[in-house]
């Protein structure tokens, strides 16, 4: 399960900014986890965070994985990742948690 938090711009955060966001998110097979006043955290198969934001979470992964980020335990950084149009106005952007590795 891919597990990511969502932060909503200030037109997300009004009450049709949200009730778009969270259509969205379950039309999607995109399960709300909690929410917060401006983000909401998420979770998803990587099957379908890559189908809806067109990116696999390999391919986020993949820049990112260099001696300065392992063993990070927070959020990856800030990505460029598609917003679809239906929401684009309502998020500022997306964190991706990464996985927990167990040794």
């Amino acid at each position: 399960m891919l597990k990511f938090a969502i932060t909503l711009s200030q037109e997300g955060q009004s009450e049709v900014g949200r009730k778009g966001v969270a259509e969205f998110l379950a039309e999607n097979q995109i399960a709300l986890s909690a929410k917060g006043l401006s983000t909401l955290s998420c979770e998803t198969s990587e099957e379908i965070f890559g189908r809806v934001f067109l990116q696999g979470y390999d391919e986020i992964l993949t820049p990112l994985r260099n001696v300065d980020t392992i063993g990070a335990s927070a959020p990856l950084p800030n990505l460029e990742i598609h917003l679809p149009d239906p929401v684009r106005p309502y998020i500022d952007y997306i964190s991706i948690t990464p996985p927990i590795r167990r040794f």
